[in-house]
């Protein structure tokens, strides 16, 4: 098999930080297309990223100087982006290897490494991560991850230009499962968006994230019924019946809804994912700021692309996002 630099200088940045991966022959490969006896020497590597006309964009670490993996990090205040409206997804692409979210601030690496890793690989990885001229990379939350995601596609279900060769596979958070199996973490599959968790031993993609990080306080009870999301500029209905609705009738109830005021509607797929409560399972939700908090499945307003008649929604049990045909019955929470 013949390998190129890059490859080969991706291999020494990982051996370097205690992995060894196989390669696979090309950056968007499967999980199949393995090499497992090449190796590359333990020493100041470099690492280089194919980048669009041929070029490469370059970086290094040096093995006495990485740092540990990083901790998932404080969600910082943005709301989510979207493929349309008020927050569209838009990226500064000024830089080949460099992906700088226009909605977040976060800048995300463009070019994935050549094969799938353990969740602690990927970890390492990322934080031994020099591109760009930067050095404090990282792997990302789960909240960070899904805003990437772009629901109106499929196949991969983000900004293919903006991440060119991405594969329809699953990606690993940094963001490890509560109070459940400490052995697992989260991922986010983009051939569709889903969301669930796996254990920490299975390979999947990598892609990591710099910035974002320090956070801001999280949510305020306003004592109207309502609760406020200062990081996502959302407004909450606090208590939420216990009636379970089809998709149409989820939205025209969140249409009628008159508490403190009128504009309510059904959130969409990554403003319901902003809830969940990371810390916590059964449910994944603060029941001091949501006391009805409930461990079922809620809809959210956006349709599976591709698919007429199934539509998103967020299991509160432990957070998992995924699918359903739209007459089935779940609970709602309104938004505006």
């Amino acid at each position: 098999m013949s390998l190129s630099p890059s490859h080969l200088a991706v291999a020494g940045l990982l051996v370097a930080c205690g992995s060894s991966p196989g390669i696979a022959p090309d950056a968007d490969a499967g999980a199949g297309a393995r090499d497992a006896d090449v190796a590359a020497p333990v020493a100041d590597v470099a690492m280089a990223t194919d980048a669009p006309g041929g070029e490469a964009g370059t970086g290094s670490t040096d093995v006495g100087s990485c740092p540990p993996a990083a901790a998932p990090a404080a969600w910082a205040s943005w709301p989510m982006p979207e493929p349309g409206g008020a927050h569209a997804q838009s990226y500064d692409l000024s830089h080949p290897d460099l992906a700088v979210d226009r909605v977040t601030g976060l800048t995300w690496q463009r070019h994935l490494f050549p094969d799938p890793l353990a969740w602690q690989d990927a970890r390492s990885a990322c934080a031994c991560l020099e591109l760009g001229g930067f050095h404090d990379w990282r792997l990302p939350s789960r909240v960070e991850l899904v805003s990437l995601v772009d629901y109106t596609r499929q196949d991969p279900a983000l900004d293919a230009g903006a991440f060119p060769g991405t594969p329809h596979e699953w990606f690993w958070s940094s963001s490890p499962v509560a109070g459940g199996d400490p052995a697992a973490a989260w991922y986010v599959a983009f051939w569709d968006g889903n969301t669930h968790h796996a254990a920490l031993d299975v390979a999947y993609r990598v892609r990591c994230v710099r910035g974002g990080e320090g956070g801001q306080a999280g949510f305020a009870v306003a004592g109207d019924g309502t609760v406020g999301d200062p990081r996502t500029g959302l407004t909450w209905q606090s208590r939420v019946d216990a009636t379970h609705r089809s998709f149409d009738e989820a939205r025209a109830y969140c249409a009628a809804l008159a508490v403190a005021g009128r504009g309510w509607r059904v959130p969409d797929m990554k403003e319901l994912q902003t809830l969940i409560d990371e810390s916590r399972a059964d449910p994944a939700l603060d029941p001091t700021l949501f006391p009805d908090a409930a461990s079922e499945g809620f809809w959210t307003a956006t349709p599976l692309a591709g698919t007429p008649g199934s539509a998103w929604f967020v299991d509160f049990f432990s957070g998992v996002a995924y699918n359903a045909v739209v007459d089935h019955p779940y609970r709602v929470r309104c938004v505006r």
